[in-house]
């Protein structure tokens, strides 16, 4: 996952359960439609899927997948899990007792608290690296050896942080400056300072594709030189620089504070040009009204258009909550004159649009009482509202509504796991792990949602 998917309804879900599409097809047909919608794999047509369809299709389908053989589900970044496929994951893992699937789950030490609650978690904190290790990071990173003195200063200097460590061994060998016994390891400055010195070795091109890349849910070779303006270069550049990583099509970032440093320093002139110029090359409706609407600079009736419809398009998909964030959006980029439109916005995104899986933690976890199913009818209810809302928009415009992972098997009964990593590198140690645990169990069924920054 990514930061730029955390806003788009379903994102992480359809990394989860891409490659399933033959095991979806042999659901019952109201799930099977109803997961088809979520994922864009079929056009919504007549009643939307709610949550709960969505969420029971999950789970039946997490089942099947586990029947054959043991099942491990694989959540990279956690802290960056999209809100629609929070509620449906956490539907299908808090049902899943006696089948052998378990769960792996990563986010970062002093990130927001997951939106997905593991009732049976353990969780670990991966703490610095040895000295050992820093050696042997460095190593196959850098293809350097450095002296022990000068490791214990890298130590020292990073706290056992990997990315920290790295960087800091790159500019000592990018400098050319070979230490001598006792001389103190020269420190450039912060973490992000380092990082800016890499970002500053991008060429002009280089750095347009890699700004598009920390903007873009879904950032590939072909979208990123068409957002550096046909640079057939540009990727190739950022990829010698070592600040994006090829991976098959898709392109990601080598770390995350890469993507975070670039975007935050650019000017705002600069992200809204470069928002507007995504918005031109996205084909899915939702990101491309973000990109508009990040780009807007005051109300903009064309803008709040496509954000209603974006709006209507994910309601229809099974998302009420993100579809009513985009309506909230609509109406604050609604101009003042067009007082009827803001209107209708208005009550679209001031609707209760909480349904059934993601309500289920205010009736502690599912609805066992009488009282708890009348809440979960009334949420489902609220829901219908406000897809109607959109609904009656869409009628009044004349429009329509608009990957492998850890290999490790789990016994039966197995406890999941939610790992929280501190400075470490999430997917490095995921993919540790599928080497260590691919050969225990080669028949294990890998599911991956992995970072791609």
């Amino acid at each position: 996952m990514a930061a730029a998917e955390r806003e788009l309804s379903f994102a992480a879900l359809g990394d989860l359960l891409a490659g399933t599409q033959d095991e979806i097809g042999r659901l019952p047909a109201p799930q099977r439609r109803a997961l088809r919608i979520a994922l864009v794999l079929e056009e919504p047509q007549g009643e939307p899927p709610d949550e709960r369809a969505i969420a029971v299709a999950t789970l039946a389908l997490l089942r099947r997948l586990a029947a054959d053989a043991p099942l491990l589900v694989a959540l990279d970044d956690l802290q960056w899990l999209d809100r629609a496929s929070a509620g449906v994951l956490g539907f299908a893992f808090r049902r899943l007792d006696a089948e052998p699937v378990g769960v792996l789950a990563t986010a970062r030490t002093g990130s927001a608290e997951p939106l997905v609650d593991l009732e049976t978690e353990e969780r670990l904190l991966v703490g610095p690296l040895s000295l050992q290790a820093l050696d042997q990071l460095v190593r196959a990173r850098l293809g350097a050896r450095l002296l022990r003195p000068t490791l214990r200063q890298l130590e020292q200097a990073s706290g056992g942080n990997p990315f920290y460590a790295l960087e800091l061994a790159a500019s000592l060998l990018r400098s050319g400056h070979r230490l001598e016994p006792g001389e103190p390891l020269p420190i450039r400055g912060r973490l992000r300072e380092l990082v800016g010195e890499r970002l500053a070795t991008l060429t002009p091109g280089g750095r347009r594709a890699a700004l598009a890349a920390a903007a873009l849910a879904q950032p590939t070779e072909t979208a990123l030189r068409r957002a550096a303006r046909g640079d057939a270069d540009a990727v190739d550049d950022a990829v010698s620089a070592s600040v994006l990583v090829r991976d098959g099509e898709t392109v990601r970032f080598a770390h995350p504070l890469l993507a975070s440093t670039l975007y935050d320093d650019a000017s705002p002139a600069e992200r809204r040009n470069l928002h507007l110029r995504l918005a031109r090359l996205v084909r899915d409706p939702e990101e491309r009204a973000r990109h508009l609407a990040e780009a807007a600079e005051g109300p903009d009736e064309t803008v709040a258009e496509a954000l209603e419809v974006a709006a209507a398009n994910v309601a229809a998909r099974g998302a009420p909550d993100t579809g009513a964030q985009l309506a909230k959006r609509a109406v604050e980029l609604t101009p003042p004159e067009r007082s009827a439109e803001a209107t209708a916005r208005r009550g679209a995104a001031g609707a209760p649009t909480r349904a059934c899986c993601g309500g289920e933690r205010a009736c502690g976890g599912r609805a066992r009482t009488r009282e708890g199913e009348l809440r979960h009818r009334r949420q489902l209810s609220c829901a219908r509202v406000v897809r109607n809302h959109f609904a009656r928009a869409r009628g009044k415009r004349g429009g329509r509504a608009p990957r492998a992972g850890a290999r490790r098997a789990r016994r039966p009964g197995a406890r999941r796991h939610t790992t929280r990593f501190g400075h470490v590198r999430a997917g490095t140690r995921a993919r540790g792990a599928n080497r260590q645990a691919g050969a225990s169990c080669p028949r294990a069924r890998p599911l991956r949602c992995q970072a791609r920054p």
